[in-house]
Parts: C-alpha cells; sequence; structure tokens
C-alpha cells in the first residue's frame, strides 16, 4: 500500500465564457507538471470562468467539460 498522495493545484487565468480555450490551456498546463502526480486540483469553474450567464453556460454530468476530464484523467492517469 502507498504511503502518500501527491496533488497538484492548478491557478490560472481564465477565458470569460471560453470553454474550449480554457480546456485546452489547461490541458498544456497539466502536461507541464514535471513530478508524478496522482490528483489535479483546478480551479473553480475552470471551463468558463466566472461568468453571470451561469443558466447559459451550465451543463449536464456528461457535457463537454465533465468527458473532458474523464477523457484526460483516463490517457494521463489522474484522478
Amino acid at each position: 500500500m502507498k504511503d502518500t498522495l501527491t496533488v497538484t493545484l492548478v491557478q490560472t487565468e481564465l477565458a470569460w465564457e471560453h470553454k474550449e480555450a480554457n480546456l485546452k490551456m489547461l490541458e498544456q498546463k497539466i502536461k507541464s507538471i514535471s513530478e508524478k502526480t496522482e490528483i489535479v486540483i483546478l480551479p473553480e469553474m475552470f471551463s468558463t470562468g466566472f461568468t453571470m450567464n451561469a443558466a447559459q453556460m451550465a451543463e449536464t454530468m456528461d457535457g463537454e467539460a465533465v468527458e473532458w476530464m474523464k477523457k484526460y484523467q483516463l490517457r494521463n492517469e489522474l484522478y
């Protein structure tokens, strides 16, 4: 059994209401992590930035951002 858990926090500026740009930028930032990590913690509202159009930007649990996280997690063995 492993005694440690490695967590990486990502804090960055987000593109206002631009999901595609945010996901692309975050993918690059995660790829640039040089240390072994098991959990990557992203900023709140990481895909849309802080928006006043919450109803328009909202997603279901099978939305673009959640699917991106699932695919990226599987490719990189992250949680």
